[in-house]
């Protein structure tokens, strides 16, 4: 392939498709808490099979409940590392979940000491 100098290139992509995208910073972040790229797609995404006009398709879609599921993930993590774990949905005026905080430690009066702070701004 020539380019406008009439010199040789090798045949590369175009910028916008090696651009990193933000499924790839997420899945370095998850494979940072141990969880390898084979196995989020495992746990966040399915194969659906549809049948189209030239044959049957299949398309990898994503889990509708991640939020739970990168929670599940996290909760799965802590306990691996402190005996008392104490898991917190904080939400918004709407009731949409806006967080979720975790109160992870081996120390039975900081978990209480967490505990009675989430319940006092939660509700």
């Amino acid at each position: 392939m020539k380019n406008k100098e009439g010199s040789k290139r090798a045949n590369v992509l175009p910028d916008y498709l090696n651009k990193r995208t933000d499924t790839d910073s997420w899945m370095e972040r998850l494979e940072k808490l141990g969880l390898t790229r084979k196995k989020t797609e495992k746990k966040f995404y399915t194969k659906a099979t549809a049948q189209t006009l030239f044959g049957e398709e299949t398309n990898i879609v994503k889990i509708l409940n991640t939020v739970k599921i990168s929670a599940e993930i996290y909760k799965e993590r802590l306990k691996e590392v402190f005996k008392l774990f104490l898991p917190y949905e904080l939400r918004n005026s709407q009731n949409s979940v806006m967080y979720h905080l975790f109160l992870a430690s081996n120390n039975k009066t900081a978990v209480k000491i967490g505990n009675d702070i989430v319940k006092k701004y939660n509700n």
